[in-house]
């Protein structure tokens, strides 16, 4: 059973339907939800049976990236975006970020997301350098293929870490680890990753 639609390009009926006001009219209704994701185009997804409203925000293959004021989301995909660095702060109901293919990417800095859970950073070829400030919540992290990002910090606490074919990346200790992916790389120092655990 799907949840949600995605409309792309074409006009349908729901987006004729929506006028300047009408999603924050429905936001504050409680009805089943239609919310603008996309801040450049035209972007819709209908949730259907879904009860509560979901912040996503999509910047998904713009070339030049501008983050809104409003930093309720839940959800942010900035999927083969034009973004050369990332430094969000304070985004209280962030719960998923993914920052993929974005091959101009060089710095991340994720500060103050207390309940952000899971980061994709899939295959950023100028990547170097990823860093986590104050983000308690964090189980998942996604890193592979990224062959030039030398460190990632702020993640002794997460469970789940995937870096293959991360080449040159020195890792911290990782005291709650029960998944890591270091597929394709070589001279690894197993005794400092693992101290204490």
């Amino acid at each position: 059973m799907k949840k949600l639609f995605k409309i792309f390009g074409q006009k349908s009926e729901v987006q004729k339907s929506i006028k300047n006001n009408a999603l924050e009219n429905l936001r504050k209704s409680g009805k089943k939800c239609l919310t603008y994701i996309g801040k450049f185009k035209e972007k819709w997804i209908y949730l259907k049976n879904f009860h509560t409203l979901k912040m996503i925000l999509s910047l998904a293959y713009q070339s030049s990236v501008v983050f809104p004021n409003n930093k309720k989301y839940e959800c942010i995909d900035l999927l083969s975006s034009g973004v050369e660095n990332v430094s969000l702060d304070k985004y209280p109901n962030l719960l998923r970020i993914r920052i993929s293919k974005c091959h101009k990417l060089r710095t991340v800095t994720l500060s103050n997301m207390p309940k952000l859970q899971v980061v994709d950073l899939l295959d950023n070829k100028d990547l170097q350098l990823v860093t986590f400030n104050n983000c308690p919540s964090l189980i998942t992290v996604d890193a592979g293929f990224n062959l030039n990002l030398t460190k990632l910090r702020g993640i002794s606490n997460i469970k789940y870490l995937s870096i293959p074919y991360s080449y040159q990346i020195l890792l911290e200790n990782l005291k709650n680890v029960v998944y890591l992916d270091l597929t394709g790389m070589t001279d690894i120092n197993y005794h400092k990753i693992f101290q204490n655990c």
